[in-house]
Protein backbone atom coordinates (compact mmCIF):
# COMPACT_ATOMS: atom_id res chain seq x y z
CA UNK A 1 0.00 0.00 0.00
CA UNK A 2 1.35 3.44 0.93
CA UNK A 3 0.65 6.04 3.62
CA UNK A 4 -1.28 9.30 3.47
CA UNK A 5 -2.58 11.82 5.98
CA UNK A 6 -5.48 14.24 5.52
CA UNK A 7 -5.37 16.94 8.20
CA UNK A 8 -8.39 19.19 7.70
CA UNK A 9 -7.60 21.09 10.90
CA UNK A 10 -4.32 22.37 9.45
CA UNK A 11 -5.45 22.11 5.83
CA UNK A 12 -2.70 19.73 4.69
CA UNK A 13 -2.80 16.53 2.65
CA UNK A 14 0.44 14.53 2.60
CA UNK A 15 1.49 11.20 1.09
CA UNK A 16 4.60 9.25 0.19
CA UNK A 17 5.56 8.26 -3.37
CA UNK A 18 6.64 4.62 -3.02
CA UNK A 19 5.17 1.83 -5.11
CA UNK A 20 5.39 -1.66 -3.58
CA UNK A 21 4.35 -5.25 -4.00
CA UNK A 22 4.61 -8.12 -1.54
CA UNK A 23 5.31 -11.78 -2.27
CA UNK A 24 3.42 -14.60 -0.56
CA UNK A 25 6.24 -15.08 1.94
CA UNK A 26 6.40 -11.39 2.88
CA UNK A 27 9.26 -10.07 0.75
CA UNK A 28 8.63 -6.46 -0.32
CA UNK A 29 9.79 -5.10 -3.67
CA UNK A 30 9.60 -1.30 -3.84
CA UNK A 31 10.31 1.50 -6.30
CA UNK A 32 10.66 5.16 -5.33
CA UNK A 33 9.84 7.86 -7.87
CA UNK A 34 8.46 11.41 -7.88
CA UNK A 35 5.01 10.14 -8.84
CA UNK A 36 1.99 11.68 -7.11
CA UNK A 37 -0.50 9.73 -5.00
CA UNK A 38 -2.41 13.03 -4.68
CA UNK A 39 -4.27 14.23 -7.78
CA UNK A 40 -6.05 17.62 -7.79
CA UNK A 41 -8.88 18.12 -10.30
CA UNK A 42 -11.75 20.65 -10.34
CA UNK A 43 -11.48 21.66 -6.71
CA UNK A 44 -11.13 18.10 -5.46
CA UNK A 45 -8.10 16.21 -4.22
CA UNK A 46 -8.02 12.47 -4.88
CA UNK A 47 -5.66 10.30 -2.84
CA UNK A 48 -4.94 6.72 -3.87
CA UNK A 49 -3.48 3.95 -1.73
CA UNK A 50 -3.20 0.28 -2.66
CA UNK A 51 -4.02 -1.56 -5.90
CA UNK A 52 -1.95 0.53 -8.29
CA UNK A 53 -3.72 -0.96 -11.30
CA UNK A 54 -7.17 0.04 -10.00
CA UNK A 55 -5.81 3.47 -9.07
CA UNK A 56 -4.68 3.86 -12.70
CA UNK A 57 -8.20 3.09 -13.89
CA UNK A 58 -9.75 5.56 -11.43
CA UNK A 59 -7.38 8.29 -12.65
CA UNK A 60 -8.38 7.47 -16.22
CA UNK A 61 -12.04 7.65 -15.20
CA UNK A 62 -11.51 11.10 -13.65
CA UNK A 63 -10.25 12.68 -16.87
CA UNK A 64 -12.38 10.66 -19.28
CA UNK A 65 -16.08 10.38 -20.06
CA UNK A 66 -16.85 6.84 -18.95
CA UNK A 67 -20.37 6.43 -17.62
CA UNK A 68 -21.10 4.75 -14.31
CA UNK A 69 -18.71 3.65 -11.61
CA UNK A 70 -14.96 3.17 -12.07
CA UNK A 71 -13.64 -0.36 -11.37
CA UNK A 72 -13.81 -1.98 -7.95
CA UNK A 73 -10.43 -2.84 -6.34
CA UNK A 74 -9.38 -6.48 -5.94
CA UNK A 75 -10.36 -8.22 -2.70
CA UNK A 76 -7.95 -9.23 0.04
CA UNK A 77 -9.26 -11.08 3.08
CA UNK A 78 -12.81 -10.18 2.10
CA UNK A 79 -12.25 -6.42 1.82
CA UNK A 80 -11.21 -4.05 -1.00
CA UNK A 81 -7.41 -3.92 -1.20
CA UNK A 82 -7.26 -0.14 -1.45
CA UNK A 83 -8.16 3.11 0.27
CA UNK A 84 -9.40 5.89 -2.02
CA UNK A 85 -10.25 9.33 -0.64
CA UNK A 86 -11.73 12.51 -2.11
CA UNK A 87 -11.32 15.85 -0.34
CA UNK A 88 -13.32 18.97 -1.17
CA UNK A 89 -10.65 21.71 -1.17
CA UNK A 90 -12.97 24.69 -0.72
CA UNK A 91 -15.16 23.18 1.98
CA UNK A 92 -12.29 21.28 3.63
CA UNK A 93 -14.21 18.09 4.04
CA UNK A 94 -13.84 14.46 3.06
CA UNK A 95 -16.37 13.67 0.34
CA UNK A 96 -15.43 10.01 -0.12
CA UNK A 97 -13.54 7.49 1.99
CA UNK A 98 -13.78 4.11 0.33
CA UNK A 99 -11.99 0.77 0.62
CA UNK A 100 -10.61 -1.30 3.45
CA UNK A 101 -11.77 0.33 6.68
CA UNK A 102 -9.15 -1.68 8.59
CA UNK A 103 -6.51 0.37 6.75
CA UNK A 104 -7.54 3.81 7.99
CA UNK A 105 -7.94 5.72 11.23
CA UNK A 106 -10.31 8.70 11.36
CA UNK A 107 -9.90 11.04 14.35
CA UNK A 108 -10.64 14.54 15.64
CA UNK A 109 -14.36 14.27 14.79
CA UNK A 110 -13.55 13.23 11.25
CA UNK A 111 -11.02 16.01 10.69
CA UNK A 112 -7.83 13.93 10.58
CA UNK A 113 -7.36 10.76 8.54
CA UNK A 114 -4.42 8.35 8.61
CA UNK A 115 -4.49 5.67 5.93
CA UNK A 116 -2.33 2.94 4.46
CA UNK A 117 0.26 0.56 5.81
CA UNK A 118 2.09 3.24 7.83
CA UNK A 119 -1.05 4.76 9.36
CA UNK A 120 -0.26 3.85 12.96
CA UNK A 121 3.25 5.28 12.78
CA UNK A 122 1.95 8.45 11.13
CA UNK A 123 -0.73 8.78 13.80
CA UNK A 124 1.78 8.43 16.62
CA UNK A 125 3.97 11.16 15.15
CA UNK A 126 1.03 13.47 14.43
CA UNK A 127 -0.09 13.20 18.06
CA UNK A 128 3.25 14.76 19.00
CA UNK A 129 3.88 17.18 16.12
CA UNK A 130 0.44 17.99 14.65
CA UNK A 131 2.32 17.98 11.32
CA UNK A 132 1.05 15.78 8.48
CA UNK A 133 4.26 16.09 6.46
CA UNK A 134 6.45 15.08 9.39
CA UNK A 135 4.06 12.21 10.09
CA UNK A 136 4.69 10.77 6.63
CA UNK A 137 8.44 11.22 7.09
CA UNK A 138 8.24 9.35 10.40
CA UNK A 139 6.25 6.48 8.88
CA UNK A 140 9.05 5.90 6.36
CA UNK A 141 11.35 4.74 9.15
CA UNK A 142 9.00 2.01 10.33
CA UNK A 143 6.98 0.87 7.32
CA UNK A 144 8.63 -0.81 4.36
CA UNK A 145 5.85 0.20 1.98
CA UNK A 146 6.17 3.91 2.79
CA UNK A 147 9.05 5.78 1.20
CA UNK A 148 10.30 7.97 -1.60
CA UNK A 149 9.36 11.63 -1.59
CA UNK A 150 6.84 13.19 0.79
CA UNK A 151 4.25 14.99 -1.35
CA UNK A 152 1.82 17.55 0.02
CA UNK A 153 -0.97 19.93 -0.90
CA UNK A 154 -1.94 22.93 1.26
CA UNK A 155 -5.70 23.48 1.16
CA UNK A 156 -5.34 27.01 2.53
CA UNK A 157 -2.86 28.40 0.01
CA UNK A 158 -2.71 25.89 -2.82
CA UNK A 159 1.02 25.52 -2.22
CA UNK A 160 2.28 22.05 -3.04
CA UNK A 161 5.20 20.02 -4.32
CA UNK A 162 3.23 17.79 -6.66
CA UNK A 163 5.08 16.83 -9.83
CA UNK A 164 2.02 16.19 -11.96
CA UNK A 165 3.58 12.83 -12.82
CA UNK A 166 1.71 9.57 -12.59
CA UNK A 167 3.43 6.37 -13.63
CA UNK A 168 1.09 3.53 -14.61
CA UNK A 169 1.44 0.36 -12.56
CA UNK A 170 3.02 -1.48 -15.48
CA UNK A 171 5.80 1.10 -15.67
CA UNK A 172 6.54 0.64 -11.96
CA UNK A 173 6.97 -3.08 -12.56
CA UNK A 174 9.54 -2.35 -15.24
CA UNK A 175 11.40 0.16 -13.07
CA UNK A 176 11.90 -2.39 -10.29
CA UNK A 177 14.85 -4.08 -12.02
CA UNK A 178 16.77 -0.87 -12.62
CA UNK A 179 15.93 1.14 -9.49
CA UNK A 180 14.07 -1.09 -7.03
CA UNK A 181 14.90 -2.31 -3.54
CA UNK A 182 14.02 -5.51 -1.70
CA UNK A 183 13.07 -5.79 1.97
CA UNK A 184 12.58 -9.00 3.88
CA UNK A 185 10.35 -7.67 6.70
CA UNK A 186 7.44 -5.24 6.94
CA UNK A 187 9.48 -2.56 8.71
CA UNK A 188 11.72 -2.12 5.70
CA UNK A 189 14.87 -2.66 7.73
CA UNK A 190 17.99 -3.60 5.79
CA UNK A 191 16.64 -2.70 2.37
CA UNK A 192 18.81 -4.17 -0.38
CA UNK A 193 19.23 -2.51 -3.78
CA UNK A 194 18.33 -4.91 -6.58
CA UNK A 195 21.53 -5.95 -8.38
CA UNK A 196 23.24 -9.14 -9.49
CA UNK A 197 25.41 -9.30 -6.38
CA UNK A 198 22.54 -9.19 -3.89
CA UNK A 199 21.47 -12.22 -1.82
CA UNK A 200 18.83 -14.42 -3.50
CA UNK A 201 19.28 -12.56 -6.78
CA UNK A 202 18.16 -15.55 -8.87
CA UNK A 203 14.82 -15.66 -7.07
CA UNK A 204 14.34 -11.89 -7.21
CA UNK A 205 15.27 -11.80 -10.89
CA UNK A 206 12.72 -14.52 -11.63
CA UNK A 207 10.03 -12.48 -9.87
CA UNK A 208 10.99 -9.38 -11.83
CA UNK A 209 10.75 -11.35 -15.07
CA UNK A 210 7.19 -12.26 -14.11
CA UNK A 211 6.49 -8.59 -13.30
CA UNK A 212 7.84 -7.50 -16.66
CA UNK A 213 5.67 -10.05 -18.43
CA UNK A 214 2.64 -8.74 -16.54
CA UNK A 215 3.64 -5.18 -17.37
CA UNK A 216 3.64 -5.93 -21.09
CA UNK A 217 0.22 -7.56 -20.83
CA UNK A 218 -1.16 -4.54 -18.96
CA UNK A 219 0.29 -2.06 -21.44
CA UNK A 220 -1.07 -4.02 -24.41
CA UNK A 221 -4.52 -4.23 -22.82
CA UNK A 222 -4.63 -0.50 -22.12
CA UNK A 223 -3.51 0.25 -25.69
CA UNK A 224 -6.49 -1.78 -26.94
CA UNK A 225 -8.92 -0.28 -24.43
CA UNK A 226 -9.61 -3.50 -22.55
CA UNK A 227 -9.03 -4.73 -18.99
CA UNK A 228 -6.20 -7.21 -18.55
CA UNK A 229 -7.75 -8.63 -15.36
CA UNK A 230 -11.21 -9.88 -14.56
CA UNK A 231 -12.71 -7.02 -12.55
CA UNK A 232 -14.07 -7.58 -9.06
CA UNK A 233 -17.80 -6.96 -9.05
CA UNK A 234 -19.22 -4.01 -7.13
CA UNK A 235 -21.25 -5.03 -4.07
CA UNK A 236 -23.06 -3.47 -1.16
CA UNK A 237 -22.59 -1.44 0.92
CA UNK A 238 -19.91 0.02 -1.34
CA UNK A 239 -22.07 0.34 -4.47
CA UNK A 240 -24.70 2.62 -2.97
CA UNK A 241 -22.23 4.77 -1.07
CA UNK A 242 -19.76 5.36 -3.92
CA UNK A 243 -22.57 5.85 -6.47
CA UNK A 244 -24.19 8.47 -4.21
CA UNK A 245 -20.94 10.43 -3.80
CA UNK A 246 -19.65 10.23 -7.37
CA UNK A 247 -23.05 10.96 -8.93
CA UNK A 248 -23.18 14.14 -6.85
CA UNK A 249 -19.63 15.19 -7.77
CA UNK A 250 -19.81 14.00 -11.42
CA UNK A 251 -23.52 14.08 -12.31
CA UNK A 252 -22.95 13.78 -16.07
CA UNK A 253 -21.36 10.36 -15.58
CA UNK A 254 -24.55 8.90 -14.15
CA UNK A 255 -27.23 10.26 -16.50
Amino acid sequence: MTTFVVDLCAGIIAADSRSSSTTEDGMIISVDTDADKIVVINGLAFIFSGSGYTGDLWRKWLVGDQKGLPPFPPDKNGKPYAVFCIVNLKEKKIELLFGNDDAWILEESGKVLFAGTGRNHARENWALTRDAIESINAAKFFDGKTGGMTKYFDLNTGKNNLSGKVYPSYEMKRLARQSGVVMFDSSGADAVTICEGMPNYARVSSLLTDYEREAQMEEDAIAHGVLCRTPTQWREPYTSYVTYVLSRLFPNRFK
